[in-house]
């Protein structure tokens, strides 16, 4: 109760400081204090009972004292920190003081007459009141002020990242296997300090995410063109080549806001993609940039599309191969015989690929568990309009290229898969790729179902072998119910011998399920008249052991079915 008291007492007491005569000196004294304490990063029990102190004190009056404290501070970093807390409390006040103190930090950089764009003033004005400003609505700003902002936001970040690093860091030659060396600096031995800044304040994490948020704000208050969810670095650049394609026809205001939104997109894009490169393959040129993986890289085209629906990729493949340019930019339609000449040459393509990417699965060690996706992974996925070729950057390690190889097989059996002629085959090696990344090829899956649907039935005697993903098995098992069409599957081996030679004279046995380390049955069907019967039970027993088999290492799993199956593979494209 006596403490209670005490703090009832000093709030009291702190009240009647301000509301009296702040500028006393003992009153000064005591508001810096606890000002002081409101700027620290300190943990210790005085700050926080003065930070907490300053939290039972009616708005109005943490109001009056910020301001006061702010107009006794002659040291502009100081006056920023100071004013920086009375908006960050009190968001009414920024549509006030937001644009001054943001004009007050820029102005302050040029006349402290600072060499890089990544100083105190910068972080403090682009990480800080930058975000404050531009999100508030009630906020009317011109878009060159707000695209000024926007490039000194991108000054900020950009010099961040791409910052060398200090002199006193210990470079050492890399301690991973391998034949190519590269130099590695431990991330825990890097510090960074901005000047006038203390360690910790110098930290800005993520910060291409950073910029890319500030972005999207400005591009909205801006009006510039496009989906406001898009997100991504690909999403901009799509847009950009987007824009690029109407800007000759457009006029005026409209024109002017487009060439912006192209140049400034574009150049993030460009300085984005350049250090990621840079980085990749001399990642000791930055400060910050984590080497222990370094190594040797291979320069591969992303095939993050690869799950989109076929049907715009065959479009596309089907038309795009009809006129050939003539030497004079004049084109020709090409012959028959010209497009029976390019799908040979496409198909030897394919299974050149085929065989290659199989040759590289074998000399590889599937990793433990599936790597992790980055935000732009899953941006790539909700981007089904994107065209054109991306390149991507991949170390050379199994964890890194068997995802690509396995993309890189479900491309060369999709179109075939989904061709107007059927081909089992073809499309239960799409099932069992498709596992790989999932649910990111849900859509695509689904497609095959359906294309199964209309077959009315499906042969695939591998099914059992290497597709252990759940969804699939319950869709799979829902095809044979009578809601599901009693779709007609013929998934366990020797099953579609048994069903369509039906003679009670070959008196043949049906197994349950051939997997390795899987005892057969001891239950043994006759080839009778009830055989659909046994098969059915069959289909049931083997989907409840497949079950059992969904926790497994979906990579082993994908990297047996390259290694077992090469020469079916193979022998099963043109």
């Amino acid at each position: 109760m006596s403490a209670q008291k005490d703090c009832d007492f000093l709030v009291k007491r702190a009240r009647e400081l301000v509301s009296d005569d702040p500028y006393q000196p003992i009153v000064w004294r005591e508001i810096s204090v606890i000002t002081a304490a409101l700027r620290s990063d300190s943990q210790d029990k005085h700050a926080q009972f003065l930070r907490g102190l300053f939290e039972t004190l009616p708005g109005r009056v943490q109001c009056e004292m910020l301001l006061k404290a702010t107009e006794q501070c002659f040291n502009t970093l100081e006056k920023a920190e100071m004013l920086l807390l009375l908006l960050k409390r009190f968001p009414e006040s920024v549509v006030q003081h937001g644009v001054n103190l943001g004009e007050t930090l820029l102005d302050a950089e040029v006349s402290e007459n600072v060499e890089t764009p990544v100083n105190c003033f910068r972080k403090l004005f682009v990480c800080d009141v930058l975000p404050l400003v531009i999100n508030n609505m009630d906020m009317r700003l011109p878009a060159s002020l707000m695209q000024k902002y926007m490039l000194k936001a991108a000054e900020f970040y950009i010099g961040y990242v791409t910052r060398g690093p200090s002199p006193d860091i210990q470079i050492q030659g890399s301690q991973e296997g391998g034949s190519l060396k590269s130099t590695t600096v431990s991330r825990g031995s890097q510090r960074y300090v901005i000047d006038g800044l203390s360690e910790k304040s110098s930290v800005v994490a993520e910060p291409w995410e950073r910029l890319l948020d500030i972005l999207a704000v400005v591009g909205a208050r801006c009006e510039w063109q496009g989906d406001k969810g898009q997100r991504s670095y690909v999403d901009m650049l799509q847009r950009v080549k987007e824009l690029c394609r109407y800007l000759p026809g457009l006029e005026g205001d409209t024109r002017s806001r487009c060439c912006s939104q192209v140049v400034i997109c574009a150049a993030l894009v460009l300085f984005r993609s350049a250090f990621l490169y840079v980085s990749a393959v001399q990642p000791a040129l930055f400060q910050g940039v984590n080497t222990l993986s370094s190594g040797p890289w291979i320069l591969v085209e992303d095939l993050s599309l690869v799950y989109n629906d076929v049907e715009g990729e065959r479009g596309s493949v089907k038309h795009a191969h009809k006129k050939r340019k003539l030497p004079d930019g004049r084109e020709k339609t090409m012959s028959s015989d010209d497009e029976e000449g390019l799908g040979k040459g496409r198909g030897r393509h394919i299974l050149m690929a085929c065989e290659k990417l199989l040759d590289v699965v074998g000399g590889l060690v599937p990793p433990s568990q599936e790597p992790t996706k980055s935000p732009e992974d899953h941006g790539r996925v909700k981007n089904k309009t994107r065209k054109g070729n991306d390149l991507r950057l991949l170390p050379c390690t199994s964890k890194a290229v068997l995802p690509f190889c396995l993309q890189l097989m479900l491309a060369c059996f999709k179109l075939r898969a989904f061709t107007d002629s059927r081909d089992d085959l073809s499309l239960g090696h799409v099932v069992v790729l498709l596992q790989h990344d999932w649910p990111r090829g849900e859509m695509l899956f689904l497609k095959t179902v359906d294309k199964i649907c209309q077959q009315g039935s499906f042969q695939y005697e591998n099914f059992f072998n290497y597709v252990t993903n759940i969804d699939m098995l319950e869709e799979f098992a829902y095809l044979r119910t009578p809601e599901g069409g009693r779709i007609q599957l013929e998934l366990l081996p020797n099953q579609g011998m048994l069903i369509k030679n039906p003679s009670p004279v070959l008196g043949v046995e049906l197994n349950t399920l051939l997997l390795q380390g899987v005892q057969t049955m001891d239950r043994h069907h006759t080839v009778t008249r009830g055989i659909t019967k046994g098969v059915k039970e069959d289909f049931r027993l083997a989907m409840e052991r497949q079950v059992s088999r969904c926790g497994e290492n979906l990579f082993s799993v994908l990297h047996r079915f390259c290694i077992n199956e090469k020469i079916m593979i193979i022998q099963s494209l043109p």
